[in-house]
């Protein structure tokens, strides 16, 4: 394995550098965990939306009814992510959130490190997004 770093230049901006030399020919590869993801809608019952393993022995959530696992270990890897979700996606059904809606509002709930309701102030921020793109409305952020 190539030893590899990323760092930033006031030139170049972020890249990705190596401590040495690189032969040609060689195969380089940086493997690192998505600070998050969504499975795509169309995907979804076919695939596990955590692991993102295809499987056809999937169990859905039993609340939302939208968010699909190979087994109980990845439900509970993903329940930090999907509770606050689950509980948005619950609220505005029959409607469904778009795969970007999703993974917007996850990567704030992360970026935040807040749970969706400190986030909010007790509001959901999925369903505010929602109802805004539903009624063709602008966002009211809490204060």
């Amino acid at each position: 394995m190539v030893d590899l770093e990323i760092r930033h230049t006031e030139q170049y901006g972020r890249g990705l550098y190596t401590r040495g030399k690189i032969s040609c020919g060689t195969e380089v590869l940086r493997e690192e965990e998505p600070f998050v993801h969504v499975l795509a809608r169309v995907q979804q019952g076919t695939r596990c939306d955590w692991c993102l393993v295809e499987s056809h022995s999937l169990s859905r959530c039993a609340q939302c009814k939208s968010t699909w696992y190979c087994g109980i270990n990845c439900q509970r890897n993903d329940w930090l992510q999907h509770k606050a979700e689950c509980k948005g996606i619950t609220a505005i059904q029959p409607h469904v959130p778009t795969d970007t809606m999703r993974l917007v509002v996850r990567a704030l709930q992360k970026n935040r490190g807040k749970s969706m309701e400190s986030l909010c102030s007790g509001r959901c921020l999925l369903l505010d997004c929602v109802a805004a793109v539903l009624c063709r409305n602008s966002i009211s952020w809490p204060h």
